[in-house]
């Protein structure tokens, strides 16, 4: 992960292939890996939920999101439409037209998933 948003949020041991939530209190954080683009084939991830019930999703590559704009404060990519004209603003070709899928998530506290195309339409709780 090359970028942390939002507060509580921090590498595990110095490792960037591995965060960790830093308070017992809800909070969003969010931790992006730029650098690696899901083209085509199958992709997967691992996480070790040790504590709490996270969110965890994907999202479409935004290289030029900037993390300052953030700051400490939370950052979210479904169900915050405030942010959704910054993240459409980093739309690329490279995003291409096969889906209007921007970024999706399952909820681990009731098994739910969510996916938004930040513009007018969003499918919570399927």
């Amino acid at each position: 992960f090359d970028v942390l948003l939002g507060g509580d949020i921090e590498y595990r041991n110095g490792d960037k292939a591995t965060v960790q939530g830093t308070s017992t209190a809800v909070s969003t954080s969010t931790a992006l890996s730029s650098g690696y683009v899901m083209s085509s084939g199958s992709h997967y991830a691992e996480y070790e939920i040790i504590a709490g019930k996270p969110f965890i999703g994907v999202v479409r590559p935004m290289p030029g999101l900037y993390a300052c704009f953030f700051g400490d404060s939370y950052c979210y990519f479904v169900g915050e439409e405030s942010f959704y004209p910054i993240f459409l603003a980093q739309r690329s070709v490279r995003w291409g037209a096969c889906s209007n899928v921007h970024a999706c998530e399952y909820g681990c506290s009731l098994g739910r998933m969510n996916w938004t195309d930040w513009k007018d339409e969003e499918r919570l709780g399927l």
